[in-house]
């Protein structure tokens, strides 16, 4: 029976990117946030956004806060 084998290439393993350290951002830069306070934030959300929100939230946070003890 006749095997036929693929060629062997020697290849570097390490990936070879299109851009190196040097070139510039492919993405563009984002201004800086600028800063609010927690309780500014749920001020601009309207009451019907709160709920469904503290429902989200509140779990997370408890599990968090009582499922994990201090060591």
């Amino acid at each position: 029976m006749l095997t036929l084998r693929a060629p062997m290439t020697s290849h570097n393993p390490q990936l070879v990117f299109p851009w190196s350290e040097e070139t510039p951002s492919l993405f563009p830069l984002l201004p800086a946030a600028a800063p609010i306070a927690p309780q500014q934030l749920w001020a601009t959300l309207s009451t019907g956004l709160q709920t469904p929100t503290r429902q989200t939230l509140l779990p997370m946070l408890q599990e968090a806060l009582y499922d994990h003890p201090a060591s």
